[in-house]
């Protein structure tokens, strides 16, 4: 018998990790899908601006405690074909990254897009932990976590950022990190290619 407070600790205890479980497997299952090609014929040229804004309106709740800016004109348009289920699951994991591995307070991160001559370029930068350069190196690989400030691992699957590898490869894109130390943030870069 514990009293009704000890209770409800508990439960709250029990309900963190079945919504972590449940996160990982649905990371597990995306991940099958993505490298089994079941996703190739769901492109659709949407406003990736547009979809960015939509998105963290409707996740809201999740970076309450953020500051995140969309860096683009009011009215600014940018059309280009993408998955939309999986393009805010690229989005969903960059920024729950950068809010882990934060010892700012308040995670803050720039999200920005530029028009190239043969391909559109997201950028994502936040004021982090960084990266080292072993970190740049295995970043991406599967099942790789990096630690956070007080060397505690921060509780993830280790494949969310592979995942996000996965996604721009799907997109003929590729994403890469960089950073100028630890302590300076890091900076993620999204090009998806233009068809001709």
């Amino acid at each position: 018998e514990l009293p009704r407070e000890e209770l409800l600790k508990y439960i709250g205890f029990m309900l963190q990790d079945v919504e972590r479980l449940s996160v990982n497997i649905n990371s597990m299952l995306n991940l099958a899908r993505i490298e089994s090609r079941v996703y190739e014929k769901e492109f659709a040229p949407v406003d990736v601006i547009e979809t960015v804004r939509r998105f963290l309106a409707a996740n809201r709740h999740i970076f309450k405690d953020s500051e995140i800016q969309v860096d683009a004109a009011a009215g600014q348009a940018i059309f280009h074909p993408v998955i939309v289920s999986l393009f805010e699951m690229l989005l969903m994991n960059i920024l729950t990254n950068a809010i882990k591995y934060n010892a700012s307070g308040r995670p803050r991160m720039v999200i920005s897009f530029e028009e190239g001559r043969d391909a559109l370029f997201i950028r994502f930068r936040d004021n982090g932990i960084g990266l080292t350069k072993e970190e740049k190196k295995s970043i991406f690989k599967k099942f790789y976590q990096g630690h956070r400030p007080d060397n505690v691992t921060s509780g993830g699957s280790g494949i969310g950022l592979y995942l996000v590898q996965q996604i721009a490869r799907l997109h003929k894109g590729r994403i890469t990190a960089d950073s100028e130390g630890e302590g300076k943030g890091s900076l993620f870069t999204l090009s998806l290619p233009y068809s001709r």
